[in-house]
């Protein structure tokens, strides 16, 4: 191709090519002299084209310098008018799809008229300069080539220009504005994103090396090594893709580490194994910790679930690690964060606020229309038995007591099996320790059949024995209880608790 200066007419022409002549022989006066800082009008057109340029270095086709300079020659630093009106800073002829524009040129053989390609922008001015020179057979040669003297003579020797100082005036562009800088391409990160994910340090990968961002990218530096990470869980909170790898950023205890190769690490969990689900679910254990991820860390732990209790919550997500499921909840338009399934309930339950053991006898109300369960009524795991009117013939043996909002309730034994939970509204406690009072006195046993019990209640599991050998014997009565309407005395011989008796079968 043959060097071309493009002109609106040739009297601008001539003028516009004695300066350019100037320009360029101020670049080549002196190639050992410094170089120079670049205006910002010049920094900003190199800003501005660099990014395009790297494309051709990055496929290792042609020099990231060589492109700018001849866009720096040819174009006057974006300044001639052919760059400003129709984007081509090649001066590159013909049409490109199908667009061109005609101007007046000075070639070899004198002053002409020629089309010019247009382009949407610099952008694709510089990707078809760069098609131009790596695809052509005439310039194979600067293809691949990394010393820009020789790239830029290949150029020029395949035809691109026939002024016999071409290259030398791009050298000294090239050297002048440090142009070989821009020949280091960075690896490209193609696309990134936040991510929910939890790994390891894989096998045999402790000394893989930790960035400050992913390894041959811009402004990337060695941090450390994973050697004092190993066997724990790693928090990784993003994920980037670049030319040749993937590669995750890690933290731990809150606080960030760095950029680590993907294949540096083994994935316990991501957030692509989610299930999603759509379900309501309601707080059961108040002592459960919301997390922020599903991993019962401290470093994920975002504290007591307990202020949501008894309301209403959406699970959006499901997974299953280690055995146990978790759900992702949110409250509202509130995200939570992960609480184990088990600490969940799939509906609105009662809660058992107090539950202690309990000592005492009760018989059931005729008109009790309520059943026995297995727990309290309403509360988690509460299942129906039987009608609590089944056992109205019975006495109750009451041994636990729990509470379940303003309502007390009993589990319960007949004859010495247990039964069930039965509600405070349905029964009539017959005794209690506290219906026993202290009393004074001696008395004999009527009769050796006489039963000694072990609570003031006749039942088979209270009856212990005959009196037998305490038949006749002077015995001390310290307490005293009446049970449905029956009175019972409390038995001792010397300091030795006998047992209960009723009171119809001694004498004082």
């Amino acid at each position: 191709m043959n060097k071309k200066f493009i002109k609106s007419g040739i009297i601008m022409l001539i003028v516009a090519f004695f300066v350019l002549s100037i320009n360029v022989g101020a670049e080549t006066g002196d190639i050992e002299d410094s170089q120079i800082a670049l205006s910002s009008q010049q920094q900003a057109f190199i800003d501005e084209i660099l990014p395009a340029a790297q494309e051709g270095l990055r496929d290792e086709k042609l020099l990231t310098s060589v492109t700018l300079a001849q866009a720096i020659l040819e174009s006057n630093w974006g300044e001639s008018g052919l760059s400003k009106k129709s984007n081509n800073l090649f001066g590159i002829k013909g049409d490109y799809k199908g667009k061109s524009v005609s101007m007046a040129t000075m070639e070899a053989s004198g002053p002409t008229t020629a089309n010019f390609r247009v382009y949407p922008s610099w952008k694709e001015s510089i990707e078809d300069h760069t098609d131009l020179i790596t695809n052509s057979e005439r310039y194979k040669g600067a293809v691949g080539e990394t010393d820009y003297r020789k790239a830029l003579q290949e150029i020029k020797d395949g035809g691109y220009a026939t002024d016999p100082g071409y290259v030398d005036k791009l050298a000294t562009i090239i050297e002048r504005y440090n142009l070989t800088q821009y020949d280091v391409v960075y690896d490209k990160i193609e696309s990134h994103h936040k991510i929910a994910a939890i790994g390891k340090v894989a096998p045999n990968k402790s000394q893989e090396i930790i960035w400050s961002a992913p390894y041959h990218t811009i402004n990337s530096e060695k941090i450390g090594t994973l050697e004092n990470y190993s066997n724990r869980n790693l928090e990784i909170s993003w994920q980037a893709k670049t030319k040749n790898g993937l590669w995750y950023f890690i933290r731990e205890n809150n606080k960030d580490v760095g950029w680590v190769n993907s294949t540096a690490l083994n994935l316990t969990y991501h957030q692509n194994e989610n299930e999603d689900v759509n379900l309501t679910k309601y707080v059961d254990d108040l002592n459960a910790h919301v997390y922020r991820l599903p991993s019962p860390e401290k470093q994920f732990d975002k504290g007591s679930i307990a202020s949501y209790d008894r309301k209403a919550l959406h699970a959006d997500k499901k997974i299953t690690r280690d055995g146990y499921a978790w759900f992702r909840l949110s409250e509202g338009d509130s995200e939570i964060g992960w609480v184990r399934a088990d600490k969940l309930n799939d509906r609105l339950y009662d809660r058992i606020t107090e539950q202690n053991v309990y000592s005492g006898y009760a018989n059931v109300e005729n008109s009790a229309t309520d059943s026995v369960w297995t727990k309290p009524y309403n509360t988690k795991n509460a299942e129906k038995i039987a009608p609590l009117s089944d056992y109205t013939k019975a006495k109750l043996e009451l041994v636990t007591r729990a509470k379940v909002g303003n309502t007390l309730w009993y589990q319960f034994k007949v004859d010495g099996h247990l039964v069930g939970w039965a509600s405070e509204k349905d029964l009539n406690i017959i005794y209690t320790p506290n219906s026993e009072k202290p009393t004074t006195q001696v008395a004999y046993v009527k009769s050796p059949e006489a039963i000694i019990y072990n609570k003031p209640v006749e039942t088979t599991s209270t009856e212990l024995k005959e009196v037998g050998f305490y038949y006749g014997k002077l015995l001390t009565v310290d307490k005293e209880a009446t049970v449905l309407s029956e009175r019972w005395l409390h038995l001792k011989d010397n300091e030795n608790s006998l047992g209960w008796i009723k009171a119809t079968d001694i004498q004082s």
